[in-house]
């Protein structure tokens, strides 16, 4: 369920990855410590959606991209086939559900 009026959400189960923890965290301490300490600076972060762990796990193994990740081959070559593969179809439809509100 998405709420239009969350400033961070996410799509799947499971926990968050770190950097969307970290982001998270970021989003809650410049709302409490720096708009209450410094009245004139105005922080504003846009609404967040992220992917949990469980949707980058089903993503990895659905299409066998763990090796490939691993395997050291050029960037460019890794980057073709992630970009080539498909998220998993309740996340599409999370998006569409998303976007109806943007």
């Amino acid at each position: 369920m998405y709420d239009e009026y969350l400033k961070f959400s996410r799509i799947g189960g499971g926990s968050l990855g770190g950097k969307a923890r970290d982001w998270h965290f970021l989003m809650q301490f410049s709302r409490r410590k720096i708009n209450d300490n410094f009245k004139d600076v105005i922080i504003s972060i846009p609404r967040t959606i992220v992917l949990s762990t469980e949707v980058y796990e089903e993503f990895m193994e659905s299409n066998n991209l763990y090796q490939i990740g691993m395997s050291g081959q050029p960037d460019e070559e890794i980057l073709d086939r992630f970009i080539k593969c498909k998220l998993p179809e309740y996340v599409y439809e999370d998006l569409e559900a998303i976007l109806v509100h943007c």
